[in-house]
């Protein structure tokens, strides 16, 4: 496990109440061909922030409220909105996260965890958060939804809507919630990922996305190391959003 700070930045950092987090800057991103504003702001308690994506001082685009838990070495994402309808889409909610990941690395942190609505997930699939799913009623509902796709247009789900659909007849008619263990919940939590990873390597219409989104909102997370690990995508996502943020490789 690595436990220092690896990044490479010109973007200005400020400290709010002892955490380090990115100074107010500006960019223009592609998708809203206008200049916007981000800022992050401590709230009433120490350990709570808010970054918010604005026009000017009137015109509040986005929103992030998170905390850090230093002791956990945790950054706890509360909410994450994009306020007007016609407003998504425009990458918002990718500069948040791109946000939140500066804050894990200026703070030597291990993690981001979130509980993303049901709509939500592939979004957050998409930036890599990996599901953490223990409730075992939960993961029949999810196995079952899953076992339920049409894959005429993927057909590379098939295999995974059968591993689901195998999963979950274990459960409903075995004994398998009488011998509850941890390799079952990871069993289930790693087709849940490999069924994010096939659906987010296609590019979805907007019906698409609502029609292979989950039925049960769930507990995410992104671990520092998958950041590492990916870090060449981030990279790019940064670059595109003017950004001057820089993962470098921590082996150098």
């Amino acid at each position: 496990m690595i436990h220092f700070i690896i990044s490479f930045k010109n973007i200005p950092i400020k400290k709010l109440n002892g955490i380090n987090v990115p100074a107010d800057y500006k960019i223009r991103p592609k998708e809203s061909n206008e200049d916007i504003f981000i800022n992050t702001q401590p709230k009433e308690k120490k350990d709570r922030f808010c970054t918010s994506i604005n026009k000017d001082e009137l015109n509040n685009l986005s929103q992030n409220d998170f905390a850090i838990n230093l002791k956990n070495k945790t950054l706890e994402n509360k909410t994450m909105r994009v306020f007007e309808i016609n407003n998504r889409k425009k990458g918002y909610g990718t500069i948040m996260h791109l946000n939140n990941i500066i804050e894990v690395l200026e703070n030597d942190l291990e993690k981001i965890e979130l509980f993303s609505l049901q709509e939500a997930i592939l979004f957050h699939a998409k930036y890599k958060f990996q599901p953490k799913v223990k409730n075992y009623e939960d993961i029949k509902d999810i196995m079952f939804c899953i076992s339920q796709k049409n894959c005429d247009n993927f057909p590379e789900l098939k295999k995974i809507t059968q591993k689901a659909a195998n999963f979950f007849d274990d459960m409903f008619y075995t004994s398998i919630l009488n011998n509850k263990n941890k390799d079952i919940i990871k069993d289930a939590n790693d087709i849940m990922q490999e069924y994010f990873d096939t659906v987010n390597s296609k590019k979805l219409s907007i019906s698409e996305q609502e029609y292979y989104a989950l039925n049960t909102s769930i507990d995410m997370f992104l671990t520092k190391d998958r950041i590492l690990k990916n870090k060449d995508f981030f990279n790019k996502l940064f670059e595109k959003y003017n950004i001057d943020y820089k993962i470098k490789d921590p082996h150098y």
